[in-house]
């Protein structure tokens, strides 16, 4: 999965709400915390753990960041809904 700039700007606002350290994050999801740095200073273009990051930080992973805004902005909303509800608003969608 790619690593964006909005994504490395999502993980580093939520370690700083967390008061969590880059190393404490690396230990959480059992990654190397050199990953992690190079992941955040755009050295890393694409790893299979930002899906992992993204699950533990509880944030949006950088896939979201590819879709176009309005396209984005209703994936997020999405996001937030249970899996019953989500299956209504896909059902309506495929009958219109």
């Amino acid at each position: 999965m790619p690593v964006t700039a909005a994504w490395c700007d999502r993980v580093m606002d939520s370690l700083e709400q967390a008061r969590m350290s880059q190393a404490e994050l690396a230990r959480e999801v059992g990654v190397e915390p050199s990953l992690i740095t190079s992941m955040l200073r755009g050295r890393t273009k694409s790893s299979d753990f930002v899906e992992t990051i993204s699950d533990f930080l509880d944030i949006p992973h950088s896939g979201y960041d590819l879709l176009p805004d309005g396209v984005r902005e209703l994936a997020l909303a999405a996001r937030k809904l249970d899996k019953k509800t989500l299956g209504k608003l896909l059902k309506v969608v495929e009958n219109t």
